[in-house]
């Protein structure tokens, strides 16, 4: 798979542990209202994608299976909605 482009607004304060992703989970969600997972592989992909880790967010989401498609598809949608600037 080809590189992605990198979220351009990193921030140390979006970098979420386990527990810090879950304490903050109904405020992250309230739009969507996305259950928090249980596979840990599930959320380490959920830290990759609210640090602004999209390709890796998506690419573990996948890997982790069905429990992990919720991630990967909000990472690809919100990587080619906001960053990626080619059409193909």
């Amino acid at each position: 798979m080809a590189r992605w482009t990198a979220f351009p607004h990193a921030d140390k304060k979006y970098e979420y542990t386990p527990a810090t992703l879950k304490k903050h989970w109904a405020r992250l969600h309230r739009g969507d209202c996305e259950p928090f997972p249980k596979d840990d592989a599930v959320i380490a992909a959920w830290i990759d994608y609210h640090a602004g880790r999209f390709q890796q967010a998506a690419e573990a989401g996948l890997k982790a299976g069905a429990a992990g498609l919720s991630v990967a598809n909000k990472a690809t949608n919100i990587y080619a909605n906001y960053l990626e600037k080619a059409e193909k």
